[in-house]
């Protein structure tokens, strides 16, 4: 019965009969509206905290969840390149120069045993981390590439734009785990899900002129993010992907 009336719940707050940030009627009330019993109309509503659609403030009541905020799937350098706003911040564990298998220089079209330049970096969002991600870039791409990580790591970066171009994204999502180092930065228990995004960034440079300078595989957090994906206007059939973040 709970998860029957979890569903019917769901379906009146996308409704929008009680919109973002608007409190939900008390439990007792909940219980003589659909004739159920209080534990029903608790476990109904601990469902949808851990989807979190609902959400709860000791002593005032429950409440719906705030409304998502969507961004586009990629890269750090696509992060980097959208005013990431005054609560967004990453960083960087560790950053360094290093080869990299084939099917990555494939991806950026470089030679054999070519160095790049490998970044370690977590975003960070409302105090909340999001995703874990590596990134190899392109040696010497842009001039102030090498001022973002001039510093030793661990540091932080914010309000950083990257005034850059990019071409539309070329991705990959798979679902993953945690493992013991993701799960710590993530501060999500160990073995939870993940999105696992391979993603190839392309710059723009001029026109037809186009050079591929980053690959990275990101892990976001599947608990509070939602990939959506549309038919995308810029290239027949393709799709675009955004994600959504609770």
């Amino acid at each position: 019965m709970y998860y029957q009336l979890q569903e019917i719940l769901k379906q009146e707050i996308d409704s929008g009969r009680w919109p973002p940030n608007s409190k939900l009627p008390s439990e007792h009330e909940l219980s003589k509206q659909f004739g159920v019993s209080r534990v029903v109309v608790r476990h109904a509503l601990d469902i949808l905290k851990k989807d979190h659609q609902v959400v709860s403030v000791r002593g005032t009541g429950s409440f719906v969840a705030p409304p998502k905020v969507e961004r586009e799937v990629g890269s750090l350098s696509r992060l980097l390149a959208h005013d990431p706003g005054a609560t967004s911040s990453f960083l960087v564990i560790d950053h360094g120069l290093t080869t990299v298998e084939p099917v990555v220089e494939a991806k950026l079209g470089l030679p054999r045993l070519e160095k790049v330049h490998i970044v370690e970096w977590r975003w960070t969002l409302d105090g909340t981390p999001l995703c874990i991600g590596h990134s190899y870039f392109r040696l010497n791409t842009f001039p102030w590439f090498a001022e973002t990580f001039e510093k030793d790591p661990p540091f932080e970066i914010s309000g950083v734009r990257w005034p850059i171009s990019l071409a539309p994204v070329e991705a990959a999502i798979e679902g993953t785990s945690t493992g013991p180092f993701s799960a710590g930065q993530l501060d999500i228990p160990l073995g939870a899900p993940l999105f696992l995004v391979s993603a190839t960034e392309t710059l723009v440079l001029g026109p037809g002129e186009r050079l591929p300078f980053e690959f990275t595989r990101v892990g976001y957090r599947s608990d509070i993010l939602a990939f959506k994906m549309a038919a995308s206007p810029e290239t027949s059939g393709s799709l675009a992907v955004t994600m959504s973040i609770q």
